[in-house]
């Protein structure tokens, strides 16, 4: 949907503009490793050839990267979104709402738009990166009565959102069991904060998991599938520039790796812990591809565990005794 022109009005704007925040690096070598046959222009998305499917994908990224049509495209999109909340809004000043509630701007993910040599999300790398373009999503929060135009340092997660929203709309005693979430409806509400503000957020893409803090951003991998990452967001915030080679053996990573292992033994599901033979919730089509390439341990799980079972529904939750159960 990003690639050549897009069919919307806003398409001729960005036509032909500078992209200055998209850059037109070389594609990146972990991509092209990943391609498993040539180019096929006729191929028809939606073939059980796993293989197939994931080349047509890192195609689609060769083919974006440095493309002014697709970037254009995916600007042009963004607008589109804009004036679906511009209408939104103008519902609410049409029906007098505006005082009465809360506007919440965000998304479940960022993606890369030629950073990094790649186009889309981080999980197009094996094994997944956790790069800050993929991670860091707009929050925007317009509160009645609030701060105004306050642009916050606070280091958010996503998993602080709902506490949030509860505590903003005057909503007690919900609790999510073993959720790290904590509210920051004071910073919205433009009042002094009364908890310390959270040393790191903490995130996961599969077997990859990492941590931001106010300077670093730290990833980890199983041993057998890289090293970690390290990098200094506030000297480098391109992650150009990975320290951990040079600085793998210091009382900074040594510091880091701790807080990441004890906010994920804390707070961890075992059984959607890769790391602890747990089986992960999404991206089931993608451990085919890795263990015909990568034939680790817990992939050979994964894939006896998940991907080999008969399809399920695209959504299914857990009952009370922890398994699984389809919806219907």
């Amino acid at each position: 949907s990003n690639y050549g022109p897009a069919r919307n009005r806003h398409y001729p704007r960005y036509a032909g503009a500078d992209y200055v925040s998209m850059p037109r690096a070389p594609v990146s070598d972990e991509i092209l490793i990943q391609l498993s046959g040539p180019y096929q222009p006729d191929y028809e998305f939606g073939s059980d050839d796993l293989d197939a499917v994931w080349d047509y994908l890192h195609y689609g990224t060769l083919r974006m990267q440095g493309d002014e049509a697709s970037y254009a495209n995916f600007l042009s999109q963004n607008a589109v979104v804009d004036d679906a909340v511009g209408a939104v809004w103008q519902a609410l000043e049409r029906l007098e709402m505006l005082d009465d509630t809360v506007v919440v701007y965000s998304s479940d993910q960022g993606n890369l738009f030629g950073q990094h040599g790649s186009w889309g999300h981080t999980i197009w790398f094996t094994p997944a990166h956790l790069h800050e373009e993929a991670l860091q999503v707009p929050l925007i929060v317009v509160y009645p009565d609030g701060a105004q135009g306050v642009r916050s340092d606070r280091l958010v997660g996503q998993y602080d959102v709902a506490p949030t929203l509860l505590q903003l709309a005057g909503i007690d005693g919900i609790d999510f069991a073993g959720s790290p979430g904590s509210s920051f409806a004071a910073t919205v509400r433009g009042e002094p904060e009364k908890d310390l503000e959270p040393a790191a957020v903490y995130f996961e893409q599969e077997e990859t998991r990492g941590l931001r803090t106010a300077r670093y951003a730290y990833w980890k991998r199983p041993a057998d599938l890289g090293p970690p990452r390290l990098y200094d967001m506030q000297a480098d915030p391109g992650q150009t520039r990975d320290l951990y080679p040079k600085l793998k053996d210091t009382e900074l990573v040594k510091q880091l790796d701790g807080m990441l292992a004890a906010f994920f033994s804390a707070h961890s599901d075992p059984a959607y812990d890769l790391w602890q033979g747990g089986v992960a919730k999404g991206t089931t089509p993608k451990p085919g591809m890795w263990l015909e390439r990568n034939p680790w341990p817990w992939l050979k799980k994964y894939w006896r565990d998940w991907v080999s079972k008969p399809p399920r529904p695209a959504s299914f939750a857990d009952d009370d005794t922890g398994e699984m159960r389809d919806p219907g």
